[in-house]
């Protein structure tokens, strides 16, 4: 399973690695050896930001009904023709065959490059979340959407990891059951925690199963498991990827080393790299402002 993901990874460049000496910057004001987009397993880059500049069309609110009805075309046609989106939505598909569940659900935005074609050959409905709560849900991916209306007046609120209480204290009443939620890539399972558990279950369902294609080893499977939920995933960002990694030439050892060293602790990481490389910081806050921003939010870390 690890190695036809890492393949497509690689071939779509869903994951890249930086040369030596670059590494690439993230949102987080952090820097590391690689960088994942996941939704590119879509079959190209090219297509996957296609497919998201039009979910992001069909995510409007005026147009929402049709969304799932509208990508489960696109994901269909794909899954036909893309032989690397085939090969991952079949990868996806065996590896939660034996999960029961009710329906399948996914989140605003990527999660829906996967969720809805798993949607499709399990033959189960789909209920489409949005990051501001509403939910949509599909009882057949083949027809518009009915917007689950006991979201609009919810107060959906973090959900606390420390706490006792599970998902149940929102809504009671299971009415649609049990979910397997779709997710492109977990990290920390912040998405879960601020709005997916959440919205699951105030639409009348509950998390049960989770299956992420990617996952970063940044402790989310951990803070699912004290909610309850069971995760699975296609593939793990882990020194048994680099390797695999490393023995197809897809990498360089000095590569793989970046990848170890960041693997084992990131903040080590950037600690180590700065050392080694002291004019860093300054050259890299003279490339423009967008990154000497990140240079500055960097310096006044405490790392």
């Amino acid at each position: 399973m690890t190695s036809i993901i890492t393949d497509a990874l690689f071939a779509t460049e869903a994951l890249k690695v930086c040369p030596e000496n670059q590494p690439f910057w993230y949102t987080s004001g952090l820097f590391g050896p690689y960088y994942v987009n996941t939704h590119f397993l879509f079959g190209s880059e090219t297509e996957a930001k296609m497919l998201l500049q039009f979910i992001e069309k069909m995510a409007e609110k005026e147009n929402r009904e049709y969304l799932c009805k509208e990508l489960a075309t696109v994901c269909k046609a794909q899954y036909e023709k893309s032989e690397i989106y085939r090969s991952v939505i079949d990868t996806a598909v065996a590896a939660v065959k034996d999960v029961t569940c009710d329906f399948i659900s996914g989140g605003e935005r990527r999660d829906y490059f996967f969720s809805i074609e798993i949607a499709r050959q399990l033959n189960k409905p789909h209920l489409t979340l949005f990051k501001d709560n509403q939910a949509w849900y599909s009882t057949d991916i083949t027809q518009k959407a009915v917007r689950v209306d006991n979201l609009q007046n919810q107060n959906i609120k973090e959900c606390d990891i420390d706490s006792e209480h599970t998902p149940d204290m929102f809504n009671s009443d299971l009415t649609l059951g049990r979910a397997l939620h779709i997710a492109d890539l977990i990290t920390e399972a912040s998405s879960y925690t601020r709005n997916w558990i959440g919205s699951v279950a105030a639409s009348g369902g509950k998390i049960t199963d989770t299956l992420a294609i990617v996952d970063r080893c940044q402790g989310g499977i951990e803070i699912l498991a004290q909610q309850g939920i069971k995760a699975k995933t296609l593939v793990q960002i882990s020194p048994e990827l680099f390797a695999d990694a490393l023995d197809k030439n897809l990498i360089s050892n000095a590569q793989e080393k970046l990848l170890l060293d960041y693997y084992a602790d990131p903040h080590q990481f950037v600690r180590n790299f700065l050392e080694e490389n002291p004019q860093y910081l300054d050259q890299q806050a003279k490339l423009d402002p967008k990154t000497a921003e990140r240079v500055e939010r960097l310096r006044n870390m405490k790392l």
